[in-house]
């Protein structure tokens, strides 16, 4: 069981005071960051210290920081008996989803500068560095930042947020990761980050609920990318011409030609058009389940994050049984007073679910003697004939890319019972 402890913060004075009383804590943290609210009674002391959009919350687990939010928000529900005030916190990420990008961000090096490229982990530090010329955030560059070996030669048009602007040069082929940890300290890590969390999870054990979708409303074959549609005139005075669309598609396409278009105005580059093409190929042809999953009690640790991998199996016959790595991509998290804490997983597949092939199964006989024998079919034929005694027909066969088998009945009046084809 671990032990929460939340903490206000002003971040101007360094003033500290614990906060008490609360009943529920809801987290959920994926790749654009941390969301929390905090449940507490509205009559609590400690809820004068707090000053929306300027107090932080600092959530400890074990006594060590987990969490640094701000608070966004604060919601009063009144009712006959009773005052609640729910506080919505946010992690760092968020607040730069309010600070704008004023000016046109050109990759320039040199005495005078001049467009270069340049690490583009460096693009991010370079973008939380502009908007914190305004109003320090407190935001630094990890101890442990490392160079990404990839470059780039990047013009980001005003009028985006700065969380926009990184995203643009971070969300291409190749790009990164990039979050403010706990410490306020800026990381950004290519290729996309990925760690074993050590979890070998099967529905029934460790997992008590799993929600699978095959991802299929998201299956692209074909992408067509427009980027910028007319010049584009850089602070230099250079003008650039609008590259050409991009038409990629994939070498194999086992489900069929499935096209979407995107249109980035702000791409005024070929290459930066072409490595957007790939990048979202690359995305969307893998056609890689996602998955929700319920962790039990005492499962979850703090080093299920976003970006953890862990393996889990499913197995309810006769429709799947197969086993998948999974990367987290969110996670939420529910913690009571008392230490408890539920979550819930937000995954996607790595790679395709491998199935576990099926042996043969021998189910029992009708009381009718119709059917004497019930083979599955481990080679994984198109269709298999069963023996029975009476010469009626009773078939095997695949309907799905899962090869998934389903029963089907000819001239043949009695229903068999699903716990007879198990």
């Amino acid at each position: 069981m671990t032990a929460w402890r939340a903490v206000l913060r002003t971040p101007r004075t360094g003033e500290e005071l614990a906060l008490e009383g609360w009943t529920n804590i809801q987290i959920t943290e994926n790749f654009d960051g941390v969301s929390a609210t905090i449940d507490m009674p509205g009559e609590r002391i400690e809820l004068g210290f707090i000053t929306e959009l300027v107090t932080n919350v600092l959530l400890y687990s074990d006594r060590v920081l987990a969490y640094q939010l701000r608070v966004m928000d604060a919601e009063d529900t009144f009712t006959e008996n009773s005052h609640t005030v729910s506080l919505t916190c946010q992690s760092y990420e968020s607040i730069l989803t309010r600070r704008i990008l004023f000016a046109d961000y050109e990759t320039l090096r040199g005495s005078p500068p001049k467009p270069t490229a340049i690490d583009q982990h460096e693009i991010a530090w370079e973008l939380v560095t502009y908007t914190q010329n305004f109003e320090d955030l407190g935001i630094r560059k990890s101890s442990n930042w490392v160079a990404s070996t990839k470059t780039q030669d990047r013009i980001i048009q005003k009028g985006k947020t700065i969380v926009e602007a990184i995203n643009e040069a971070a969300t291409i082929e190749n790009g990164f990761d990039w979050w403010i940890d706990q410490n306020l300290k800026l990381h950004a890590q290519t290729p996309k980050i990925k760690f074993d969390t050590g979890l070998d999870l099967a529905w029934g054990v460790g997992a008590s609920t799993v929600t699978r979708s095959s991802a299929s409303e998201t299956y692209d074959s074909v992408e067509y990318v427009t980027g910028a549609t007319a010049d584009t005139t850089l602070p230099s005075g250079v003008i650039v011409k609008p590259p050409k669309p991009k038409i990629l598609q994939s070498a194999v396409r086992p489900f069929g030609r499935w096209e979407r278009a995107w249109t980035y105005g702000d791409l005024i580059y070929q290459k930066d058009v072409d490595a957007k093409a790939k990048f979202l190929l690359d995305d969307a042809a893998a056609r890689r389940a996602t998955y929700r999953v319920g962790l039990r009690y005492g499962v979850w640790n703090q080093t299920v994050r976003p970006g953890g991998l862990f393996s889990l199996r499913v197995r309810s016959l006769p429709r799947l049984d197969f086993r998948v790595q999974c990367r987290i991509e969110e996670v939420a998290l529910t913690i009571d007073p008392n230490g408890g804490e539920v979550a819930e997983l937000g995954a996607r597949a790595e790679a395709a679910e491998i199935e576990i092939t099926p042996t043969p199964q021998r189910a029992p006989a009708p009381d009718n003697g119709d059917i004497s024998t019930l083979i599955t079919d481990p080679a994984g034929a198109e269709t298999v004939a069963l023996a029975e005694p009476t010469g009626r027909s009773v078939t095997l066969a695949r309907v799905t890319d899962t090869d998934i088998f389903v029963a089907m009945l000819r001239n043949f009046d009695d229903r068999i019972s699903r716990s007879e084809l198990h």
